[in-house]
């Protein structure tokens, strides 16, 4: 078997793949990224801390649509996991 095609039927090695999926695509910013750069300290501080606690991430977006910022939960959940643009 080579390393171009293993039993599974892929045409690339895990390390390969893996290394791919470090590579962030550019994109438009993360709209959490956006809302913590413009929000003021304390709101900043309370958004983090609140990303960073259990509050259910739609919470989250429903706080944020509230004083301006229309951000969808899935959204929120992307940030969280560091699937984002931003990939904090």
């Amino acid at each position: 078997m080579s390393e171009q095609d293993n039993e599974k039927g892929a045409t690339m090695k895990l390390t390969e793949a893996l290394e791919a999926q470090t590579k962030r695509v550019q994109g438009p910013p993360c709209a959490i990224l956006v809302a913590l750069t413009e929000l003021d300290a304390d709101d900043a501080t309370a958004l983090t801390a609140a990303l960073a606690s259990e509050m259910q991430s739609t919470m989250i977006s429903r706080a944020l649509a509230s004083v301006g910022y229309p951000v969808a939960s899935n959204t929120v959940g992307r940030h969280r996991r560091g699937d984002c643009s931003c990939g904090r």
